[in-house]
């Protein structure tokens, strides 16, 4: 948490061309890791669900702003209705998200728990859950074309560009699935000092 807000920051004082799409992302990445961070020092039920709801703030546009991004850097021209679309579906998966065990759709019950002094929250998924990996995958899948489209017409410089940008987005699509990976696989098994 603490040095993905250095790093905005850092790009905040010293990148003399300051691009609008990067400072988003730096500020969604800084906002999903502080929600991490605060959900894992809260004490409370509602302190520990607000940390959530704001990891999921980040998280929810990040993926759209990385898109963007790929979209600019791969010369993809698009559509302001793409953009207010786009912008509108993350709106929603973020209000479905924030929403938590409301209405019994995203979660249908929450408590927390301490682990070796760490606050986690423990989750029955509801029926809309599955919403939001599809959401994820979906716009990796986005970017993956993109990036894909972008080389056939080739309007990426090099190959070796196409195939980092591709790295990059499968790195973020990987980590997240490790997080879900160690998400279920604790909930099943007791934690082991």
């Amino acid at each position: 948490a603490v040095l993905s807000v250095l790093l905005l920051i850092a790009y905040l004082l010293w990148e003399k061309k300051r691009e609008r799409r990067f400072i988003l992302l730096f500020t969604c990445v800084a906002t999903v890791n502080t929600g991490y961070f605060m959900q894992a020092i809260s004490h409370t039920l509602p302190g520990a669900m607000m940390a959530n709801r704001m990891s999921y703030l980040g998280a929810a546009y990040s993926v759209l702003v990385m898109l963007l991004i790929i979209m600019d850097v791969c010369q993809v021209p698009r559509r302001k209705w793409l953009g207010r679309l786009l912008f509108g579906i993350s709106t929603a998966a973020f209000l479905l998200a924030a929403s938590g065990d409301w209405f019994g759709l995203y979660y249908e019950a929450i408590s927390i728990e301490t682990v070796n002094g760490m606050t986690r929250l423990v989750k029955d998924y509801g029926p809309l859950h599955t919403l939001y990996p599809v959401y994820l995958l979906s716009y990796f899948v986005m970017m993956v074309g993109v990036i894909i489209h972008a080389a056939k017409k080739e309007k990426l410089a090099s190959p070796k560009y196409a195939a980092f940008l591709v790295a990059v987005a499968l790195c973020n699509l990987i980590v997240w699935g490790i997080e879900q990976f160690i998400d279920v696989v604790i909930d099943e098994k007791p934690f082991i000092n």
